[in-house]
């Protein structure tokens, strides 16, 4: 009877113990769902301007630590993606730090869209930064050592910077091999660094330098007050989106044509539109939603293309194209 019960006891623990592995062991993965298309007048007020008919929405997707059992549904699954943890997070960032940041890139992204919006319809509108922050550095990337989180970028091959999306295109426009000359502020001292050019790492056509900058202090002045409340939603994709109903509100014309129109792209300062990742999880919440319209960045065209069975895909680089698009249509 004794051992009967020890057995049991040791069945009762293993099975326990093999539930506790499948379910939160880390198999150094992150596993991406599909999210939700969400309403954006919902999440940006303009004083003064009420909303107008027809609807645009964001796109979200869920990202989450692959267990063994999400890393296997990942794999049997057609909606999901899974990714290197490596690959999207720092080394020496956990995941606290990383939504962390990727919240940072939310809220530049609003200010973004707010400045471009306005500035696309002749308001007057004033906009500053301390310089270009380094967020952080891949240990794996050619500036580590060289950068340091916490330095603050100014200027690059003698041009001085004040923008994330500077830095960004600056090295972009370099070629893998070459070297950039970077100018920084490392705690009050002026420094000169040469850092040869690397290549991403999920995209390694790219040139890079394995560093994640945001704005340091970016401040935005604006004649009319915007709102834009995102919760927990992060990253920088939502920025066309929240241009469009800016832009919609403060004009007296509605460009929806009484369309659902769903949509993704970062936003850049000239008003272009820059690429985004979890594209095909994005087109699934897009379609669920029942959106009539999908307007996605051209770098994410095919993919967007290959995945959308009901919705009309738009490819689009820049504010303009979209609005002639809906214009003309």
């Amino acid at each position: 009877m004794k051992n009967y019960k020890l057995k049991k006891i040791s069945l009762a623990i293993l099975i326990i113990s093999l539930v506790v592995f499948l379910f939160l062991a880390d198999t150094g993965y992150l596993v991406v769902f599909p999210g939700s298309a969400i309403l954006v007048e919902e999440l940006v007020e303009v004083q003064g301007y009420p909303y107008q008919e027809g609807n645009f929405y964001l796109l979200t997707v869920s990202q989450l630590k692959a267990s063994p059992v999400l890393f296997l549904y990942g794999i049997l699954s057609s909606k999901t993606d899974l990714y290197k943890r490596e690959t999207v997070i720092p080394p020496d960032m956990d995941l606290e730090e990383y939504y962390e940041l990727s919240k940072e890139m939310m809220a530049n992204s609003q200010i973004k869209a707010k400045y471009v919006a306005l500035k696309y319809l002749n308001y007057d509108v004033e906009i500053t930064s301390e310089g270009v922050l380094v967020e952080g550095v891949l240990q794996t990337g050619t500036a580590y050592p060289l950068l340091q989180e916490g330095d603050i970028i100014l200027a690059i091959d003698g041009e001085e910077v004040y923008f994330d999306e500077q830095v960004v295109r600056k090295i972009r426009n370099k070629k893998i091999g070459e070297s950039v000359t970077i100018k920084i502020n490392r705690n009050g001292e002026l420094l000169e660094i040469d850092v040869p050019v690397g290549s991403n790492q999920s995209s390694p056509e790219i040139p890079a330098l394995g560093i994640w900058v945001r704005n340091k202090k970016l401040r935005l002045d604006t004649p009319i007050d915007i709102e834009i409340n995102t919760g927990k939603i992060g990253g920088p994709s939502a920025g066309i989106m929240f241009v469009l109903e800016i832009y919609n509100r403060l004009t007296t014309e509605d460009i929806t044509g009484g369309l659902n129109i769903a949509g993704t792209g970062e936003i850049r300062w000239d008003g272009t539109i820059g690429p985004i990742g979890g594209m095909k999880q994005k087109v699934f919440a897009a379609e669920k939603k029942g959106a009539d319209l999908l307007f996605c960045p051209v770098e994410n065209y095919p993919e967007a293309k290959r995945y959308a069975k009901k919705i009309e895909v738009v490819a689009v680089s820049s504010l303009d194209e979209v609005l002639n698009y809906l214009k003309n249509r």
